[in-house]
Parts: C-alpha cells; structure tokens; sequence
C-alpha cells in the first residue's frame, strides 16, 4: 500500500503559487487528520500489532509526536474509520 500524507494549503492566497497545497512534514501513513487545536493537528496511525497510535503533528513545522496512546483498530468504526478487510491476515 503506497504511504499517504497531509498537505496544506492557504485558502485566501496572494497569489496561484501561494495556493498549491504543500506537503506537511514527512509525516506518513497517519489517519485523519481528525482533531485540530491551534496550530496543532491528531491522527491516528495503524501499528503493527494491530493497534492505533495517536499522534500530534505541528502544523507549522510538520514535526511528529507519538502521545504514548494505543487503542484497539475497531474503536474507530463508530467515528467513520474503517479497517481495511484487505490487510487482516
């Protein structure tokens, strides 16, 4: 499975140039964005044990932080994530 990111982009640009979406950080394979406070952004991203780790990820800088949470893959479901069938063993 290709790896996905986030991107930005300014909404109210000076100019063309200054609205292409950009990639944020090198941040990888995280769900969501799904909760934003301040400049500040939470995803979920699958482990290898199936878990979902939280993680923060600065919106500025695009510097990631594991928040240490771990929660089962099917916690998600009620919320509009959905695990992917394709990828159970």
């Amino acid at each position: 499975m290709p790896q996905s990111g986030p991107f930005v982009a300014n909404l109210e640009p000076p100019d063309i140039q200054a609205g292409l979406p950009r990639r944020l950080g090198t941040v990888t394979n995280t769900l969501g964005p799904f909760w934003r406070s301040g400049t500040g952004l939470f995803g979920l991203a699958p482990q290898e044990d199936g878990t979902l780790a939280l993680r923060s990820i600065d919106a500025a800088s695009g510097v990631v932080h594991d928040l240490g949470v771990r929660l089962p893959a099917g916690i998600a479901q009620g919320v509009g994530l959905n695990e992917n069938p394709a990828t159970r063993p």
